[in-house]
């Protein structure tokens, strides 16, 4: 039994015990893949997986080693990580998880972060909070931006928060409200055709902080259409269709001078976020300095 064994074991099992899947996400065929998992489960003398015609399902023994090898791995690829930092310095590769708010602030954290330390490479994620505290837990990344709250964070996560942002209506110039109106009641978005972003699962997230928002002032909103694209949402105002609700900043990234912009005055909607990151994993110098960069204003 050695590393690249358990390695291949791990992936098998988190590709639903797909030998297929595995050997693909391994950029290997399927037989050397096939051979070196018999060659594992005779190395340690019992069957890890029942088979059942093509279909793998972990026997008890599969399934406390997978628990160990996860342990196994990342305390190796740490100390390899670690080992590497103090002969290299800082250089290498960070993986960020981020949502889709925060894809549009992101660029420019990066562009700031490359110019201090040029040597690091980047591997970014998008994905809803939910799927980004999974990757976060298998270590499939290092750092995750999320909106708050995020249903499932677990006890081994750390939540660094970020500054908060409020919310603005953006309206289509063409709709020709007056060039000097800077702001709105929330009363006044009464009626107004909205494009939101689409709801996510378990009634967590923008769309339902929105609509939570139009309860509390006993108004119903007219939601025309739920896009789970940002870009695309703004596209749909520019044609006409109809209003959004966004955080301040995103328009600022879009640079689409034929959307207006207008504050909301009496709405306690705001932008809350955070970097999340494991606790129990060795959190690379470049993790830190990142982390650093992003002005954390408070660790849970």
């Amino acid at each position: 039994m050695d590393v690249r064994q358990l390695r291949y074991f791990v992936t098998i099992v988190n590709e639903k015990n797909n030998i297929s899947k595995a050997a693909k996400k391994l950029h290997m065929t399927q037989p050397p893949l096939s051979q070196q998992l018999r060659s594992l489960e005779k190395s340690l003398g019992v069957q890890l997986f029942q088979r059942e015609g093509k279909r793998l399902s972990l026997t008890s023994a599969g399934k406390s080693l997978y628990q160990r090898s996860i342990t196994l791995l990342n305390y190796y690829d740490d100390t390899v990580l670690e080992i590497k930092e103090i002969e290299n310095g800082i250089r290498g590769q960070l993986s960020i998880g981020v949502s889709a708010f925060h894809s549009y602030l992101l660029p420019k954290k990066i562009n700031y972060f490359n110019r201090l330390y040029p040597e690091v490479k980047f591997k970014i994620f998008t994905g809803d909070p939910t799927r980004l505290s999974n990757l976060l837990e298998r270590g499939d990344i290092d750092l995750a931006i999320v909106n708050l709250p995020v249903e499932a964070i677990v006890s081994s996560v750390s939540v660094g928060r970020l500054d908060s942002f409020g919310f603005s209506l953006f309206i289509p110039r063409a709709w020709g409200w007056s060039e000097t109106k800077t702001n709105v009641t929330f009363e006044e978005l009464e009626g107004l055709p909205l494009i939101l972003s689409k709801r996510e699962e378990g009634k967590m997230g923008t769309y339902y902080e929105i609509i939570d928002e139009f309860n509390r002032y006993n108004m119903k909103p007219n939601v025309v259409c739920e896009c789970n694209d940002i870009q695309t949402v703004f596209m749909l105002v520019d044609a006409g269709l109809g209003s959004t609700i966004m955080p301040d900043y995103i328009l600022d990234n879009l640079n689409i001078n034929s959307i207006i912009p207008l504050k909301i005055l009496d709405s306690t909607l705001t932008n809350e976020s955070a970097v999340l990151w494991r606790k129990d994993r060795y959190l690379s110098k470049i993790a830190q300095f990142f982390i650093d960069s992003l002005g954390i204003v408070e660790v849970e």
